[in-house]
C-alpha cells in the first residue's frame, strides 16, 4: 500500500511505502502503471505515511534530505570516547533504532523508519529486509533467527524469522497485551517484557518457545523493570528500573533474581556488558554513554 502519489511529466509516478519513496512508470491517459515500483530519493524524509516530497509544473522534484530532520544516525564509539559515523548506504534514510549485533559481532539487526527490520553483513555492507513491521530485535544464541515485537495487530506481539529467510517470520506469542522481547539466555532462553495494565512493566522468562506453560515470572515488582542484559557468564543481569523516581541500571543475581546492586548515579538506561564481563556500559541521555567496572 502506498500514500502520497506525486505525477512527475510525463510517464512518472512517485509515492511513499515503508518508509521509502517508490516510483513508477504511469500511463496517465489510460490510468495504468506499467512495470514494478523501484525506490529512488534515497535520502528524502519519510515521515509516517508522509514523504516530504513534491513536484513543481515543469517536473522538477524538490525533497527535505532525512539529515536535515536530525534523524539518528549509528556511530561507533572506541575505547577513548571518540564517534565516527557507521555509513551503510543502502540502509533507507529514516530513522534507525534498536542496533543489535550479532554473536560474533558481523551482522548488525536494526530497525529504520517506522517498523522496518533490516539485517546488515557488515563487512559487505550488504542488507537485508526481514520484516515490514518489527521492533526491540534480539539474536538467538547461534545467530541463526532474530525475535522481535511487532504492532500489526491491536497489542505488540512477539514474533522471529530465520536470519537466512528460510522460513516465512513466525508469531510466538500474542497475549493482547504490550509485550517485547528483551534479551536471550543460556540454551536460548528468551526474557521478554509485558506490560500488565493499571501496574507497569515486569519481566518474564521462556524456555522452550514451543509451550507457553514454560513462561515463568523473572521480575514483577511495584517497579518498572526493563531492558535485561546478561552478563557473558549467565550469572548477573543488568537492567534498568524506576524504583528510585527515575530510571538508575542495577545489577542482580540470575536466573534467581535476589538484591540488587546500583551501578548507575543520576540516571541511566539500555545497559550492555562488555565481552569479558568486566564491564557495564549504559546511557545516560540520548547522546551520552558512561562504563562501570564490575565487582561482582
Amino acid at each position: 500500500m502506498g500514500t502520497n502519489p506525486l505525477f512527475v511529466p510525463p510517464h512518472t509516478l512517485l509515492f511513499a511505502q515503508n518508509g521509502l519513496v517508490l516510483a513508477v512508470r504511469f500511463d496517465p491517459e489510460e490510468l495504468v502503471v506499467e512495470g514494478s515500483p523501484v525506490p529512488v530519493l534515497d535520502r528524502a524524509w519519510v515521515e509516517g505515511p508522509t514523504a516530504h516530497v513534491d513536484v513543481a509544473a515543469d517536473g522538477t522534484v524538490v525533497y527535505l534530505p532525512a539529515g536535515g530532520a536530525s534523524q539518528p544516525e549509528l556511530r561507533v564509539v572506541d575505547r577513548q570516547g571518540q564517534s565516527l559515523p557507521l555509513e551503510v548506504p543502502s540502509l533507507p534514510r529514516q530513522n534507525l533504532s534498536d542496533p543489535k549485533l550479532s554473536p560474533g559481532g558481523r551482522r548488525l539487526a536494526i530497525t529504520a523508519g517506522d517498523g522496518q527490520l533490516w539485517m546488515v553483513d557488515l563487512p559487505t555492507q550488504t542488507t537485508t529486509l526481514l520484516s515490514e513491521s518489527a521492533f526491540y530485535p534480539i539474536w538467538t544464541n547461534d545467530g541463526r533467527e532474530i525475535l522481535y515485537g511487532s504492532t500489526r495487530s491491536r497489542s505488540y506481539d512477539l514474533y522471529r524469522v530465520p536470519a537466512d529467510l528460510s522460513r516465512p517470520e513466525e508469531k510466538l506469542l500474542d497475549r493482547d497485551r504490550n509485550l517485547r522481547t528483551a534479551a536471550m539466555g543460556p540454551d536460548d532462553l528468551l526474557i521478554f517484557r509485558d506490560e500488565v495494565p493499571g501496574k507497569g512493566m515486569d519481566l518474564f522468562t521462556w524456555s522452550d518457545l514451543s509451550d507457553t506453560s514454560t513462561i515463568e515470572p523473572l521480575m514483577t515488582g511495584p517497579d518498572d523493570e526493563l531492558s535485561p542484559a546478561l552478563s557473558p557468564d549467565g550469572r548477573w543481569m543488568a537492567y534498568n528500573s524506576d524504583l528510585s523516581g527515575q530510571d538508575e541500571v542495577y545489577v542482580t543475581a540470575f536466573p534467581t533474581p535476589g538484591g540488587r546492586i546500583q551501578i548507575s548515579s543520576g540516571g541511566g538506561f539500555s545497559p550492555c556488558w562488555s565481552t569479558d564481563g568486566d564491564e557495564i556500559f549504559y546511557a545516560v541521555s540520548y547522546t551520552h554513554l558512561r562504563a562501570h567496572e564490575t565487582v561482582l
